[in-house]
Order: C-alpha cells, then sequence, then structure tokens
C-alpha cells in the first residue's frame, strides 16, 4: 500500500521525493552520488561481479545499501 493511500504524504510530497532518485547502468555516475542503492537479483556471485574493481568510484563515506543482508559482498 503506498504512503498516498495511507494518507502519509501527499502525491506532490511523492512525486518530489521521487524526482530525487535517479537510476544509473554507468559506474560513472557513481562519482556524483550521495548513496548507491544496489537492486539486483539475490545472487552474491553477481553482486561481487558489479562492484569488483568499481568501488574505487565511490566515495569513502558513501553508503551502498544492498539487499544481501549479513552476507559479505567486497572482500
Amino acid at each position: 500500500m503506498s504512503q498516498v493511500k495511507r494518507g502519509k504524504m501527499n502525491q506532490q510530497q511523492v512525486d518530489k521525493l521521487l524526482s530525487k532518485l535517479k537510476g544509473t547502468l554507468t559506474y560513472d555516475d557513481f562519482k556524483t552520488v550521495d548513496m548507491v542503492v544496489e537492486a539486483v537479483i539475490e545472487s552474491i556471485d553477481l553482486k561481487q561481479k558489479i562492484f569488483a574493481g568499481k568501488i574505487e568510484c565511490l566515495q569513502q563515506s558513501m553508503p551502498v545499501l544492498t539487499a544481501a543482508g549479513a552476507r559479505r559482498i567486497v572482500q
């Protein structure tokens, strides 16, 4: 159920928040973001391939959110 249907937010508030999100398929965009949300299928091998060698693109203090739970992605 959406925030609008629950009465927590109006559609204008939701639209404003969503307008701040940007999806990307290139690592070059990592240089200008505040955080990374990884959302690929639950495959540790795939997640490791995505992040392998690309960590240098991330800022030191940048949060990287993933659905991998407590598994270690980057060695």
